[in-house]
């Protein structure tokens, strides 16, 4: 498991979003649970006595020690980028007619 998807796992889990993102990745359910399973291996996640899944202290270390790293800006901790959202550019000899 690599940085970045232990980074997108760990926000996942803390703002207690969707696996969807990494299920459209290709990963499979099976193997996003072994990843969460990992991610309480390393105290990085715990289950709390409610039953929800939270950050631990070393968990919350590892999304800020990333983000500095990384340069993460501070729009991106509330955008999450999804490829489906742009659209590639058109070619220079595509003819673009407004509608009126």
């Amino acid at each position: 498991m690599n940085e970045s998807l232990i980074y997108q796992l760990l926000k996942i889990i803390h703002h207690n979003g969707n696996i969807w993102e990494l299920i459209s990745d290709g990963y499979e359910f099976g193997q996003v649970s072994f990843f969460i399973d990992s991610l309480k291996e390393n105290k990085y996640i715990f289950t709390a006595e409610d039953g929800k899944t939270k950050l631990t202290d070393s968990g919350i270390a590892y999304i800020a020690g990333f983000e500095a790293n990384n340069k993460v800006e501070k729009y991106s901790e509330w955008i999450l980028p999804r490829r489906e959202m742009w659209h590639s550019p058109i070619s220079d000899s595509y003819i673009y007619v407004p509608k009126k």
